[in-house]
């Protein structure tokens, strides 16, 4: 089940990898910090990922992705 918002209006696959990381943690309420805390890295990481300045390493993804609650095609775009 996607969590994306109705109102991005780019389709889904258009999305970067920060967009998608910002719709998701917006919809489950959570801030930067709140995110970050719970996938045990930096904030100022969590920005750099909405801010498409990088892409995370496999780890730092899978802890955004089980922080986040959902799977990997989710922050993906598959």
């Amino acid at each position: 089940m996607s969590v994306m918002p109705n109102n991005i209006n780019k389709h889904a696959s258009e999305l970067t990898f920060g967009d998608r990381l910002r719709a998701v943690r917006k919809a489950r309420g959570l801030t930067q910090v709140q995110l970050a805390d719970k996938a045990g890295v930096a904030q100022c990481l969590v920005s750099t990922y909405e801010r498409n300045a990088a892409l995370p390493g496999l780890a730092v993804f899978e802890w955004l992705c089980i922080a986040l609650g959902v799977p990997s095609s989710e922050l993906i775009g598959f």
